[in-house]
């Protein structure tokens, strides 16, 4: 054998087992008590949190604020299925468009008196 084929053999030998003592350093450190433990922590420390937003959910769910939400869209519910909010929209258009009206025939008229007169001056 020569010395290069030798040289390239020890290399391979010791890759080899780098890449053996890499696998059973990884598997002792998962299979660790202390990764088990930590990871125990983490899961307990997981469903704690859930359970406190659960709870903070119940109590905002139960809060006064919440409740008086709930009952004004309750109530407007009510009110759009009974009409009564469709009539008062109905009734506001009406009255916005009755204004609008008001507004413009206010104006029309004001223009063609201010230029009746003049059109009466340039025929005479």
């Amino acid at each position: 054998m020569t010395e290069e084929k030798k040289a390239k053999d020890e290399i391979r030998i010791e890759f080899e087992k780098l890449g053996e003592n890499i696998r059973q350093a990884v598997h002792g450190a998962w299979e660790s008590e202390e990764r088990k433990r930590i990871s125990k922590e983490i899961h307990d420390g997981l469903i704690e949190i859930g359970a406190a937003f659960t709870r903070l959910g119940d109590e905002i769910a139960e809060s006064p604020g919440v409740q008086r939400v709930r009952e004004e869209v309750d109530d407007f519910g009510e009110r759009i299925q009974s009409g009564e909010v469709g009539q008062k929209i109905n009734d506001e258009l009406v009255s916005l468009l009755q204004t609008i009206n008001q507004k413009l025939d206010t104006h029309i008229k004001g223009e063609t008196e201010d230029s009746a007169p003049s059109e009466s001056i340039d025929e005479g």
